[in-house]
Formats: structure tokens, sequence, C-alpha cells
């Protein structure tokens, strides 16, 4: 299976690389979900304007230890904006809600 390197910056963040041996070869999901949350979270934190589609998949797979860390990058994409997303505001307050 080709290398998958999505140029990770957050700390323990891991990329999608993985040897494929069938399916469920890990015994479950939990490290596939914790990789896919991972690249998608750094995308949201570099992508200028992250797609609704992403913010959608990232918030299925956030677990409540985690609402934090995406809450962060959602406020600091906020800040970094004159005139930031309406979307993105009502995701953080649904978030904080």
């Amino acid at each position: 299976m080709p290398r998958v390197d999505a140029g990770t910056e957050r700390p323990g963040a891991e990329s999608c690389e993985g040897t494929w041996e069938g399916p469920m070869a890990n015994g479950g999901g939990e490290d596939a979900r914790e990789r896919l949350l991972g690249v998608l979270l750094d995308k949201v934190a570099q992508d200028l304007y992250p797609s609704s589609t992403m913010l959608d998949v990232i918030e299925k797979l956030l677990e409540p230890d985690e609402i934090d860390a995406y809450a962060a990058i959602l406020c600091e994409k906020i800040a970094d904006e004159m005139y930031p997303s309406t979307s993105m505001i009502n995701r953080l307050v649904a978030l904080t809600g």
C-alpha cells in the first residue's frame, strides 16, 4: 500500500501510513479513527477555507475529550480572519453549548 503523508505539524500526529493485512487487521477501528481525525484536524488548521464536509466528518469522529483541541483550531481560524465565517462561528457555538 502506498504511503500517504499528511505533512502533519500537530504533536503526536500520525500519517495514514500502515501495513495492510486485511480487514480489521488492528483488531478495531480506533487507531484508524484517531489517524483520520489527526489528518483532518491538521488539514483544517492549514487550509485557509476548510470544507464544511471535512468539518462535518471531524465532528462525527470527535470523542468528548477531543472537543477542546478542535474548538481551539476553530477559534484560531476565527481570530485570524477580519470577517470570519458565520458557519464556523456557529460550529464553535454548537460545540460549547
